[in-house]
């Protein structure tokens, strides 16, 4: 992951790419109003060790704050980059959403 990151300089930048941190707390009441109002199927595939999103409290949040939304849970040793960590579950759980219609 660190060579990906690194590519084309990436690592020079990256500080610049976790103020999304600061973000959600400024405008949290726009995102999770957005995405509330989607009319359309949302999934999220979910890694429970994510340092980011705390297992469990955030999928209770997130159950409750988008109750039409579904969820997959990938295996326990997964984080917060689940494509990355767990290619093949990632891809399951995405292909399970997707034949779903």
């Amino acid at each position: 992951m660190w060579a990906g990151i690194r590519n084309n300089d990436g690592n020079l930048v990256i500080d610049s790419l976790l103020q999304y941190i600061n973000q959600r707390k400024k405008f949290r009441r726009r995102w999770v109003g957005a995405l509330a109002s989607v009319t359309i199927p949302i999934h999220f595939i979910y890694g429970p060790l994510d340092p980011v999103n705390p297992y469990p409290e955030f999928l209770e949040l997130y159950r409750k704050t988008l109750p039409r939304s579904t969820v997959s849970i990938l295996d326990d040793h997964i984080s917060h980059y689940p494509q990355l960590e767990d290619p093949m579950g990632f891809l399951n759980a995405y292909m399970g959403f997707i034949n779903s219609f």
